[in-house]
């Protein structure tokens, strides 16, 4: 029993002295922030800030670098807001979109007559990006319904 006891005091202790020393660490390190220490300016600050947020948004997408310039382009130009910046990165879609239409029917003209399950397929692809452009099209009318352009976006990503 006197062995729990004596644990037990000495336990405290430990935890007491472990606490006192973390306070110890904290304020010198505080301290020794003191008058030396100096803030970037905002304008700078605000700018990494942005490349992190762009960094850690596009890591996760298909095409990061893609990504990562699109979205640059439509914050470095001015104060954007949520919106202008949502129209830029729709704008970009659209525009891959449409790049991507042009190289089916390209490729579509080229096909011979006679082959027409390579003839069907492109038809199928050329469909499927009409519709990508009418859904976004759509949703791009109504950019202050942020939810539904998010998920017409996503439902587009796997096609």
């Amino acid at each position: 029993m006197v062995n729990k006891v004596l644990l037990g005091a000495l336990s405290a202790i430990f935890v007491l002295a472990v606490t006192i020393g973390a306070v110890a660490v904290v304020l010198r390190t505080v301290h020794r922030a003191g008058s030396d220490f100096t803030v970037p300016p905002e304008s700078d600050h605000e700018l990494v800030t942005k490349s992190k947020s762009i960094a850690s948004f596009c890591a996760s997408t298909d095409y990061n670098d893609a990504c990562e310039q699109t979205l640059k382009s439509a914050v470095n130009t001015s104060e954007a807001t949520p919106k202008q910046v949502v129209q830029t990165v729709v704008k970009a879609t659209m525009s891959e979109i449409e790049a991507a239409v042009r190289l089916a029917v390209n490729i579509s003209q080229h096909v011979h007559a006679n082959d027409s399950m390579n003839q069907m397929a492109l038809d199928d692809c050329k469909r499927l990006f009409d519709d990508a452009v009418q859904e976004i099209n759509a949703a791009f009318l109504h950019t202050h319904d942020l939810r539904a352009l998010a998920k017409r976006l996503i439902a587009h990503k796997d096609k």
